[in-house]
């Protein structure tokens, strides 16, 4: 854009009208626009915040029905265990065996404060605590008698199979609430011992602090807070801790009810919901712990005074809600609006530039017309020099053409002259040496016939960096022999400064690169067998605890052999301690179970460092089937555990950013088109309301930007179709392709009528499919059959099919005007096309949009076409 100053007054009081006659009109139709797409921008915000808060509150209720259908399951398993019933039966060892597995059990598990055995008269028989991951079993002098405590009188009359589950409340000690605050949720369940006698309970008690943490981080998020009430409304999970358990403390007023009366009202009428109240957003939804056969009663604040009444599974429940304050709500949306404001000055900046620009092409036209006539004067001129200059690059050509001949003497290497599009100009007879092909026979051929077809992508990509200007010092590809085998080629290449040719020499490295790999081969075959001997043996005998390592287990556990004990524990304390439970358990469960012992974990060694190990064994037995002796090895599997660490990273990486790319595409296309149909509807407007105050040029410069603006929005709807073909696809169903390809000529019926073409489809086989997308792959390629016609020839289109195997081969050819085969790759990329907007429709993303259909259908599509003839396009699809 020329300054200001280089205009005169006159040129410049003519610049001024016309700028404020454009930009005006035109701003203050964009600030209409605003205001709606300000309002719709704020539903669409409230719509989203109340969808997401609905999943958070049903996420948290999942979550509990999951834990307690969790906690009955380990109670069923512990009341049929074999080692009890044994304990029931006063079997010697039993009680100790229990004991044991339920230290495993209570180490595994990590969220339960104890498990008891307590028998029908209520005296604890078996009792393992679990206090901040130290595991104690009571002794025998401090069990207690439980017969008084309501959960102990609410279990041990139960039916074998059914379930007592306790309120969630605080658990009392000795009479008072334990501190710090540990609430929990106690489940029993009878025992009955072999001969169907009932010989008392089974208990758990559950830290519920891992639920109510759990329901806190899954569904509270920024201003979003998560609660939890019971039936009667008291706080589990409150605004604030000093309002939690005031029915433990007798502050019945501490609840929802006496809080928020109008919103406890609402939410204990209904199973779950969403409404707006004067503080804010509610959202809701009903949980009920209890199963079918399950039971609850109210419990007792005193610890041993009896329950006060008995609850069936659908009269105990609790709520989960959602709240979100209204004053986060009128934050995020001003947040939100903030990104409309800036894209408002930016189109406020493009109308000023736009309106600016087009004033300043009006007025200075009149200096254009000048400038033109001293243009063509100098043009004469430089045309009396150019001849002079052409006539000494032509002297210097031919002394260029005679070194060129020296140069294609060399029988040796395979010298070659061809254009950037892959005709063959000039060969010597280095091909005919190496590949069997005569000079003459190449020139003028394409030198990627002869290029293995796996190889034509890399040598595409060589060519366009010629085209650039580089160089190419050392490229490999295969050139197919005379006698049909391939040859593989080294190449160095060069363009002309003229960027019209490419010189190449190539040289045969195919007996080189036999001897590479085979040296290759050898080299991973040795790699192989040194890393398959880095394993480390052992042996363990169960009878003395005598545990015997190789010199290999010493090197990964970093120990030396003197310093080392050679008992079981010199292995177990070496285990990193949040592997040590689950490696117990796996070893108790190998060993009596005869399951197959691989497992992976951590180890610490010495100086600190940590290492990632592998370990197998097999137990051997004596006659009796005893396990006697464990023997098995080691495996250091850090460097692998680093690399897969690293892949994940990587793919998530990948996968994250994948997403990114495609909500991007999808979220730009879908707002551009609404700044764009604006810009053209109110150009329009402008055209047809002030078309008699404006002159001939300014109403044909509306056109053009209406006629632009169309054509942005048409590329854009289309980038939008290409984004969701992998975002919004259906799941792959039996698809009957014969009416497939029925709807999609029926949805281009006025362009077949209007062509006169002829549509000629054959049966064909059944696919697995995505409809929707299906239809649109063949309404593409019929339809760009009927775009690219001749209009020489009536147009025929012919769809054929067979299924091959596992897939369904499909063939869309026609008779128009054809493909040039060096533009075979470029048709399937977005937006490229092979002619000018004026002479054939079309946004260039059609056929890009097939090739994507096709590949997220597994299958792949491909071209054959003889300019002047036609084209057949072919793709594949799983087969139904």
């Amino acid at each position: 854009m020329r300054p200001l100053t280089e205009f005169s007054v006159r040129s410049f009081n003519a610049f001024s009208g016309r700028f404020l006659r454009l930009f005006v009109p035109l701003a203050a139709l964009w600030g209409a626009a605003f205001l709606l797409l300000y309002q719709a921008e704020r539903d669409l915000d409230l719509v989203e915040w109340r969808a997401t808060d609905m999943a958070a509150a049903r996420h948290g209720a999942d979550t509990i029905d999951g834990i307690i259908r969790g906690i009955t399951r380990d109670l069923a398993h512990l009341a049929r265990q074999s080692v009890l019933l044994d304990a029931l039966e006063e079997r010697p060892g039993a009680r100790s065996r229990l004991a044991g597995d339920w230290r495993t059990f209570l180490r595994a598990k990590r969220v339960y404060d104890h498990v008891r055995w307590i028998d029908a008269a209520g005296n604890e028989r078996v009792r393992i605590n679990f206090n901040s991951g130290a595991i104690r079993t009571v002794p025998a002098d401090r069990l207690q008698n439980k017969a008084k405590r309501y959960y102990f009188a609410d279990t041990v009359w139960l039916n074998s199979g059914e379930f007592f589950v306790s309120p969630l409340d605080l658990n009392i000690e000795r009479g008072e609430i334990e501190h710090p605050f540990k609430p929990m949720i106690r489940a029993g369940t009878p025992t009955f011992d072999r001969a169907g006698r009932r010989r008392g309970i089974v208990i758990l008690n559950y830290l519920a602090n891992h639920l109510i943490d759990l329901v806190r981080r899954q569904a509270e998020e920024g201003a979003r807070k998560a609660l939890l009430v019971d039936r009667n409304g008291n706080w589990l999970l409150g605004p604030s801790p000093e309002q939690e358990w005031g029915f433990m403390f007798d502050h019945p007023e501490s609840n929802i009810a006496t809080s928020y009366p109008d919103v406890w009202r609402r939410v204990r009428a209904e199973e779950e919901g969403q409404f707006a109240a004067a503080e804010g957003t509610w959202s809701f939804v009903t949980v009920y712990p209890l199963l079918e056969g399950e039971r609850t009663s109210t419990g007792a604040r005193e610890a041993d005074a009896s329950s006060r009444s008995e609850l069936e599974s659908r009269d105990y429940f609790w709520k989960v809600l959602v709240f979100r304050s209204a004053e986060s709500v009128a934050a995020a949306g001003w947040r939100n609006t903030l990104p409309i404001l800036i894209a408002s000055g930016f189109v406020l900046s493009a109308l000023f530039l736009g309106s600016w620009y087009l004033a300043g092409v009006w007025v200075r036209r009149d200096e254009a017309e000048r400038e033109l006539r001293d243009v063509n004067r100098n043009l004469e001129r430089n045309v009396d020099e150019r001849t002079k200059d052409l006539r000494r690059e032509v002297a210097e050509r031919r002394q260029a053409e005679a070194v060129l001949d020296g140069f294609f003497a060399n029988p040796i290497r395979m010298n070659v002259i061809a254009r950037l599009d892959g005709t063959i100009l000039r060969a010597n007879r280095g091909w005919e040496v190496t590949l069997g092909y005569r000079p003459e026979d190449l020139e003028g051929s394409l030198f990627l016939d002869l290029v293995h077809p796996e190889d034509i992508p890399a040598t595409l990509r060589e060519m366009r960096h010629l085209s650039g200007g580089g160089q190419t010092l050392r490229f490999e590809n295969r050139y197919r022999h005379r006698d049909g085998g391939y040859r593989l080629i080294s190449w160095a290449a060069m363009a002309s400064p003229d960027g019209e040719r490419a010189y190449g020499v190539g040289a045969d490295i195919t007996e080189q690169r036999r001897t590479e790999l085979d040296l290759q081969d050898a080299n991973r075959r040795m790699d192989l067998a040194t890393r398959s001997a880095s394993i480390g043996i052992w042996d363990y005998d169960l009878t003395t605890d005598e545990l015997v390592w190789d010199d290999r287990v010493f090197e990964f556990y970093g120990v030396a052999p003197e310093h080392f004990r050679g008992v079981h524990a010199d292995w177990r304390d070496r285990i990193h301690p949040d592997d040590a439970a689950a490696i117990e358990v796996a070893v108790y469960d190998s060993i009596e179970n005869r399951k197959p012992f691989d497992v992976e974990f951590r180890i610490v060694r010495p100086d600190g460092e940590l290492r990632h190990m592998r370990a197998t064994f097999t137990a051997v037995r004596d006659d009796s089937g005893t396990p006697v002796r464990l023997v098995g090895t080691n495996i250091d599997i850090t460097d692998r555990k680093t690399a897969e660490a690293d892949i994940a990273r990587y793919t998530e990486a990948l996968r994250r950013s994948n997403e990114d790319l495609q909500q991007f595409a999808y979220v730009a296309s879908h707002d551009l088109r609404e700044p764009l149909r604006m810009i053209s509807l109110y150009l329009d407007l402008l055209r047809r309301r002030r078309g008699d105050a404006l002159d001939p040029e300014a109403i044909e410069h509306i056109s053009f930007a209406i006629d632009g603006a169309r054509r942005l929005d048409a590329m854009v709807e289309d980038l939008l179709q290409y984004s969701r073909i992998d975002v919004r696809g259906s799941a792959l169903v039996p698809v009957d392709l014969d009416a497939v390809v029925r709807e999609a000529v029926d949805n281009l019926q006025t362009s077949i009528e209007d062509s006169g073409a002829g549509i000629d489809a054959g049966p064909l086989p059944a696919a697995l499919a995505d409809r929707s997308q299906v239809v649109r792959l063949f309404q593409n390629l019929i339809g760009n059959a009927l775009n690219y016609r001749d209009e020489a020839r009536r147009p025929q289109v012919t769809v054929t099919g067979q299924r091959d195997g596992d897939w369904v081969t499909v063939t869309v050819a026609d008779n128009g005007i054809g493909i040039a085969p060096r533009y075979f790759e470029r048709i399937f990329v977005i937006f490229q096309r092979l002619h000018h907007r004026g002479e054939r429709s079309g946004t260039g993303i059609g056929l890009a949009v097939c090739k994507r259909i096709v590949e997220r259908h597994g299958g792949r599509i491909r071209v054959d076409s003889v300019p002047g003839e036609g084209s057949r396009f072919s793709f594949t699809l799983p087969a139904a």
